[in-house]
């Protein structure tokens, strides 16, 4: 080869390692470009999910001191039993945020997103004046002053189905191997009679509500909800949150004149708000909380001795009245724990003795009495009931 080509073929060599050199040195310039741009976009997403609950249930049993199976006993529980009524679903601007993501992309940005990732949706009873702020008897519990329905909103079992949901429909039901499945959530503040008598004074004051809301940490002992971004208070309104409030209504059961007021109330029982404006919103829900849902709790020992007809039978209506009231009192008392008498309105513990009227200390408990005021010699009858959302 001739030195004038050697000198033509080296500068060539030279022109084409050059430019593969800035390609090689450019590209991962842009795509990091891409990456950060894309990752920016994705830590501004709003939440994700909204909340609608369809059943809520008040259990008035006190004096629980000794340790019971929780998921027999509760003073109130919460939940979403039926995907037509209740669940959770993507937010209208979270679903239009992210339409051109593949559904795995649009799983994986719950925990890249800050609005999402570490967030539970939680119940607990909070102030009417200041969502912030829980109400709490002795210290703060899992499973007695707030609780998580459900494993964090980034987590593989609740991301994954949110994002592959259809437009309006909700789920109620997560699948995976963790034991938060059924959108549901329990408190209780049965150890002390005063104590539950205050909790439903304050609900039915309006001084405080039941509250499910997206907490803004993973930690199930957190109480910091999240809230829209930019949202203020109105003059004399607690600051917006995301989350459902729960205003409850007490009333005496049918054909008690006298007494405590221990179930929740035919005719406004639950009024539902939106937490996201303020002053918050009155959502259009309609409540049913029907006499025919109230159950007396009788003890086994009761039972046995002839103090009070309720049979220990197997599920079984005789009308259409009966079915809507065993629906709805299955959907917050497990088979596996009670017996329901549908004929004498009343239900039994197949597993457990007296726990729901704590000691009895010799005192008999009154029930099928119209008029009735604990005292040292007799209890009042303790209940059970539920209000559906239709």
């Amino acid at each position: 080869m001739s030195p004038s080509l050697k000198m033509r073929h080296g500068l060539l060599v030279a022109i084409v390692a050059g430019i593969l050199v800035f390609q090689n040195c450019s590209q991962p310039t842009e795509t990091s470009s891409m990456s950060n741009s894309s990752s920016g976009y994705q830590s501004t997403l709003p939440l994700a999910a909204s909340v609608q609950l369809d059943t809520i249930a008040h259990m008035s049993c006190s004096e629980i001191k000794d340790a019971v199976e929780q998921r027999t006993y509760f003073s109130y529980r919460a939940g979403a039993y039926s995907s037509r009524t209740g669940g959770l679903s993507l937010t209208p601007a979270f679903r239009e945020a992210t339409k051109f993501y593949t559904v795995t992309n649009r799983a994986r940005t719950f925990a890249t997103s800050e609005a999402n990732s570490d967030t539970r949706l939680n119940l607990s009873i909070r102030s009417a004046a200041n969502y912030q702020s829980p109400w709490i008897s002795e210290e703060l519990r899992v499973g007695e002053e707030i609780e998580a329905l459900l494993p964090p909103l980034d987590s593989d079992v609740v991301a994954g189905p949110l994002a592959a949901s259809q437009a309006d429909v909700m789920i109620n039901y997560f699948p995976g191997a963790q034991t938060q499945r059924l959108v549901e959530g329990s408190l209780r503040f049965y150890k002390f009679e005063n104590v539950m008598k205050d909790t439903r004074t304050n609900l039915d004051s309006r001084q405080s509500l039941l509250v499910a809301g997206f907490s803004g940490s993973s930690d199930e002992l957190s109480t910091v909800l999240r809230a829209p971004p930019g949202a203020a208070a109105a003059p004399g309104n607690a600051a917006p949150v995301y989350g459902k409030g729960y205003f409850l209504r007490f009333s005496l059961p049918v054909g008690v004149l006298s007494g405590e007021r221990r179930v929740l109330a035919s005719s406004g029982g639950v009024e539902e708000i939106d937490l996201t404006t303020s002053p918050p919103a009155t959502t259009l829900a309609n409540w049913d909380c029907n006499p025919d849902y109230r159950f007396v709790i009788v003890r086994p020992e009761d039972k046995i001795a002839g103090r009070a007809i309720c049979n220990a039978t197997i599920d079984r209506f005789a009308n259409p009245a009966q079915e809507a009231a065993l629906t709805a009192i299955r959907r917050v008392l497990r088979v596996e724990d009670w017996f329901v008498d549908l004929a004498n309105k009343c239900v039994i513990p197949k597993r457990t003795g007296d726990y729901c009227y704590g000691a009895l200390s010799g005192r008999t408990i009154q029930y099928g009495t119209s008029s009735c005021l604990n005292s040292t010699s007799q209890l009042c009858p303790h209940y059970v009931s539920v209000c559906i959302r239709r």
